[in-house]
């Protein structure tokens, strides 16, 4: 099972897959989630920080509110969908 402890770098997925990963910093844990800072994918927004639950043995996953989410315009969700796993899956 994944458990990234505070200071551990690990990808930050968008829309789940590993090719859109960008590395994250793991700032706190608690039970089955994780705080993470990261850049945005393919966008501006610079340094969010954002409470992952957990969505498998191995990953963390959840709804990122970002400025012109695409998935808010399309299917309107509550934001981007991110998924974090261990660094170096990809």
């Amino acid at each position: 099972m994944f458990k990234p402890k505070v200071g551990t770098t690990v990808s930050v997925c968008y829309d789940g897959k590993l090719g859109r990963a960008v590395d994250g910093i793991v700032l706190k844990t608690r039970k089955n989630k994780i705080l993470v800072e990261f850049d945005e994918w393919a966008g501006d927004m610079k340094g969010i920080r954002h409470w992952f639950k957990r969505t498998g043995g191995q990953s963390f996953g959840d709804f990122v509110p970002v400025d012109g989410s695409l998935m808010n315009m399309l299917f309107d969700s509550p934001g981007d969908w991110y998924s974090v796993f261990k660094r170096g899956l990809e």
